[in-house]
């Protein structure tokens, strides 16, 4: 009889469990408005300048910009600061040369600090900044052709100066242009001219070809001195250019420099400062006072 006191009665009292896995189900679903709000929030906050940036790059990489421009601003190791443009039709623009500048200002420069190259010239002089472009790019194009010397683009630097686009051809430990204190170029520097003597010659600009050396280094081995030595290695490099078609007439000046103009100034004795400055000008040279036509 006891038995039936003891009876527990287990009806009733569900709704109560129901009602915690409702509670939980509500407070998921608050967090993800809470979440599509941040995200409405952040969207709607968004820099309209940089929106326009990220789309006009998508734009640029599938080639359906409306309009593409090219700054024509090389670093030093040779690579173009706006990577590969895919159309490369210039237009003369005073927004693309401003652009121009302000990249060139805030890239981050490889090597040694050089001072920045900015194009802020007149109007008359745009054109041409928009011709070295083109001419710069033809360049690298035609380097990069070369399967034999696969990594000769790292010693030929580009820069827009004052007069002109000037292309450098600068030696490296182990890797240089002219055997120690000799005038005669060797087959690396003949295939390079032999390459870029078309887009030289289409560019249809006066030449300006400079010999550098480095600082000290010709004293004790008794080879010439600087002075003759960066000359004659002008010299030579003129005439691997009309060996390969230049017009003569291009030619407007073939010095020597010795180690006085140094690439890297900080350090006159790196490889680096022994080069061929090759510059196509923007105007032809004015000639000595005492000069005679």
């Amino acid at each position: 009889m006891s038995g039936g006191k003891n009876k527990k009665s287990h009806g009733g009292g569900g709704g109560g469990g129901h009602g915690g896995g409702w509670v939980i189900t509500f407070a998921d679903l608050m967090s993800l408005l809470m979440a599509l709000f941040v995200m409405i929030v952040s969207f709607s906050n968004q820099d309209e300048q940089k929106l326009e940036e990220a789309v006009g790059s998508i734009k640029e990489a599938f080639g359906v910009s409306a309009l593409s421009e090219l700054a024509g601003i090389i670093e030093r190791d040779g690579v173009l600061v706006r990577d590969h443009p895919l159309d490369a039709s210039l237009k003369s623009t005073d927004q693309g040369a401003q652009y121009a500048s302000r990249d060139s200002d805030h890239g981050d420069a490889q090597g040694p600090s050089v001072e920045s190259s900015t194009i802020a010239h007149a109007s008359s002089d745009t054109i041409d900044s928009a011709s070295y472009a083109a001419a710069a790019q033809s360049l690298r194009q035609a380097l990069n052709d070369m399967p034999d010397y696969a990594d000769v683009s790292k010693q030929v630097m580009m820069r827009e100066t004052e007069d002109g686009l000037e292309i450098s051809l600068v030696d490296q430990d182990g890797s240089a242009m002219f055997a120690q204190g000799s005038t005669v170029p060797n087959e690396r520097l003949r295939a390079v001219i032999r390459r870029i003597t078309p887009v030289i010659a289409e560019a249809d600009a006066p030449l300006r070809i400079v010999g550098h050396t480095e600082a000290g280094s010709y004293v004790s081995t008794g080879a010439s001195p600087a002075w003759g030595l960066s000359a004659e290695r002008a010299v030579a490099t003129a005439k691997l250019f009309a060996q390969s078609g230049l017009p003569p007439d291009v030619l407007a000046v073939v010095s020597g420099a010795a180690e006085t103009e140094p690439l890297f100034p900080d350090n006159p004795f790196l490889a680096g400062n022994r080069r061929i400055a090759i510059t196509l000008l923007r105007h032809e040279p004015a000639l000595p006072a005492r000069a005679v036509p």
